[in-house]
């Protein structure tokens, strides 16, 4: 294998005037671009060209072949060996290959006119030089045969195992419809212009215009299936259901959403992210009252005032806490304020007021405020004082409400009370609202009646102040406490109080003891009243019907007369040794089914007291002293004493008559008697029983009884007997 160079300068014989010699073809890679060689395997000269292609100028054997050529425009002209030429046409820069080869990047064929996909003598696909498929399965339309090659395109390849899964298309639809057919189907990043319609049957349920979405395979199929159900009369529900129990088994609807109406979700809807959150419908306050019967639980956000409300079946209510200080509800419109009396001064009736703070309300120094409107008051375990004003009105007929905190009143000077009624008023607690005048003239308490009769009730009365209630009020359910440095806790007569406690005394040691009417006394019904070192009743008429009276180291009741009855009472002192009721210079005191009971002496009168059916027991004095002995009447009963005689008239040469029947006289200490009687005082007793358990023969006081009976365990003339 050699290359020889010819550099002798001799013009060479062979018509071609070659400069390199080659053994072979394979040393035509050495030669230089633009020569002329001879190679010895052929015997034939050769041209290489400027791009390193070698040129046979010569062949040998006969036939027909291209001795040359020229290339214009999109054509080229083939020249050969018989003096004719070949136009190729239609040439570009490209190549056209026939076997398999690579387009490479960057480059763009154009389609001019349709390009034909054909197999054998079947025409398979079609493209138009508008960039359209002009037919499938050899129709120049999509109205061909329902039947169509299977497999014709692939959408769908794997470039790693070199698997596909092909896709028919079938143009059997008519109107521009394509069918899209395959064991597996996958279609990514859908775009459309106009509205994207499925139709066909659910395999599970068999229901039209439904889109499957199954899970599990076979019997175990277990899945969600929208239904898309059309409505007569135009428009379309959407239904998704599920299936528990698989293929074939009970649909059940897990969510619906009808045309223009409601959506319906079975069971528990879960929204789950991290990084976002649920918008609830958002109303103003004009289209939340118009929505047309709102369903009961119901729930928006207003907008106006940036809450959540519900419909309770009647009204829309907020049950979210927003800062505040006064809140104006008012026919389902909510207007907040920063002080009380602006805020109530803008209430109509039947609206609510929501108290969200303590404060001092400036009322201007006004003479008088006054309550126009039935309101209701929640306090919310607040204080709201009341200052700069001299009187707190509520109008007549007016009623109130008010809950769960303390409302009081600083009066500029004059005697009054906190809340003062005009007539026919109530005024509802709800057993946790305290009300009371802390500032003010002498007299001063939480509420004063006028007119016809009001009623509070629920209500706590409780703080620096002269009483808790005066003038013509009915008291319910209440808890009065004695004022500090106050005499009393009602003040005046014609006040009922009902099913109360009072701490403290109901009414004053002195004052006025005239006897009033019965309608017109102070009346105490089912009430519990307690001391602590201080007497609970003094001299005022009243009546007490079932009460319980306690007092701790002082009497239960003391001072001067005043026109008193007691039904079914229990009267009880504890604590030191002392007189339990006392009662002295005036009127009378009449008990019915009463008890008694004293750490000393039980009763202790200078009245013709009168007991009926009474049981007195005295643990340390006599049961009864009476210190006159006139007109006294006890009646049916039990005295117990203990340290003193039963039944004691002390004062000698009393003129009246006493008189004592069926009662049973007991006592527990010698040298006392059952009955002791003073000299020239005149007692009639008939239907005794009698018995000293200490000293069985002190029974009579024989210096003070002029006739004595000496009966024992056998009854008397007159029915007495002594016991042994």
């Amino acid at each position: 294998m050699a290359i020889t160079t010819i550099n002798n300068g001799l013009t060479q014989e062979k018509g071609i005037n070659y400069t390199v010699i080659t053994d072979s073809s394979v040393d035509w890679t050495g030669v230089t671009n633009s020569t002329y060689l001879y190679d010895k395997a052929t015997d034939l000269p050769y041209y290489k060209s400027s791009g390193g292609t070698v040129v046979s100028l010569f062949e040998e054997g006969g036939g027909t072949f291209v001795t040359g050529g020229t290339y214009s425009g999109s054509t080229i002209i083939l020249n050969r060996n018989d003096g004719n030429s070949v136009d190729v046409t239609g040439i570009t820069s490209d190549s056209i290959y026939t076997a398999d080869d690579t387009i490479g990047a960057g480059r763009v064929a154009t389609l001019t006119d349709s390009l034909n996909f054909s197999e054998g003598t079947f025409n398979l696909f079609g493209l138009n030089k508008d960039k359209k498929v002009s037919y499938v399965g050899g129709n120049s339309v999509f109205t061909g045969p329902s039947t169509y090659v299977v497999n014709a395109l692939n959408f769908k390849y794997d470039s790693n195992t070199g698997t596909g899964q092909l896709w028919t298309i079938n143009s059997s639809e008519g109107n521009g419809k394509i069918n899209i057919k395959g064991s597996e189907t996958l279609i990514e990043n859908i775009y459309t212009k106009h509205n994207l319609r499925v139709s066909g049957n659910s395999n599970a349920v068999n229901a039209e215009r439904s889109i499957e979405v199954p899970f599990g395979t076979n019997g175990t199929w277990k899945g969600v299936n929208m239904l898309s159900t059309q409505k007569s009369g135009g428009g379309a529900d959407f239904e998704m259901q599920v299936s528990p129990g698989g293929l074939g088994g009970t649909y059940e609807t897990a969510l619906k959403i009808a045309k223009n109406k409601d959506i319906t979700i079975t069971k528990k809807l879960e929204l789950s992210t991290t990084t976002d959150g649920f918008l609830m419908p958002r109303l103003t306050t004009a289209q939340m009252n118009a929505v047309s019967s709102p369903d009961t639980y119901l729930k928006i956000l207003n907008t106006d005032d940036n809450r959540e409300y519900r419909y309770n079946g009647s009204a829309w209510v907020s049950n979210e806490y927003i800062e505040y200080d006064f809140a104006l509800r008012s026919s389902g419109v909510t207007t907040y304020y920063t002080d009380f009396y602006t805020c109530y001064n803008a209430s109509v009736a039947g609206d609510v007021i929501d108290v969200q703070t303590d404060q001092t309300v400036d009322c201007g120094n006004i003479t008088s405020w006054t309550w126009t409107n039935d309101i209701t008051i929640n306090l919310n375990g607040h204080h709201v004082n009341c200052t700069n004003l001299q009187r707190l009105y509520i109008e007549t007929g007016i009623n109130v409400k008010m809950t769960n905190g303390t409302f009081s009143v600083e009066s500029t000077s004059i005697n009054t009370a906190a809340i003062m009624f005009k007539g026919g008023n109530t005024f509802v607690g709800d057993g946790a609202v305290t009300v009371y005048q802390s500032v003010g003239g002498s007299t001063r308490g939480s509420f004063t009646g006028a007119g016809a009769r009001s009623t509070v009730s629920g209500v706590i009365m409780k703080g620096s102040h002269t009483y808790c209630a005066a003038g013509y009020i009915t008291l319910d359910n209440c808890i009065l406490y004695k004022p500090t440095g106050g005499p009393e806790t009602i003040y005046g007569d014609n006040v009922r109080v009902n099913n109360s406690t009072i701490y403290g005394p109901v009414f004053g040691v002195s004052g006025n003891y005239t006897i009033p009417s019965r309608e017109t006394v102070r009346t105490f019904n089912n009430c519990v009243i307690i001391t602590d070192g201080e007497s609970a009743i003094g001299a005022r008429s009243a009546i007490f019907n079932n009460c319980s009276i306690k007092t701790n180291d002082d009497e239960v009741r003391n001072g001067i007369g005043g026109e008193q009855e007691y039904n079914n009472c229990k009267i009880e002192r504890t604590g030191t040794s002392g007189t339990a009721f006392s009662i002295t210079n005036a009127s009378n005191v009449r008990m019915y089914n009463t008890q008694i009971i004293s750490t000393g002496n039980g009763v202790l009168t200078n009245l013709p007291m009168e007991f009926y059916n009474c049981y007195i027991k005295a643990n340390g004095g006599a049961g009864i002293i009476n210190t006159t002995g006139a007109g006294m009447i006890i009646r049916g009963g039990t005295i117990d004493s203990t340290g003193g005689s039963a039944l004691l008239f002390s004062t000698a040469n009393v003129s009246g008559i006493a008189e004592v029947s069926n009662v049973t006289l007991m006592c527990n200490t010698t040298g006392k008697y059952c009955l002791e009687v003073n000299t020239n005082t005149t007692l009639t007793f008939s239907n005794l029983s009698m018995k000293n358990t200490s000293t069985s023969t002190d029974i009579y006081s024989r210096a003070g009884i002029l006739s004595e009976n000496l009966q024992i365990e056998t009854t008397d003339a007159f029915g007495n007997i002594i016991l042994k």
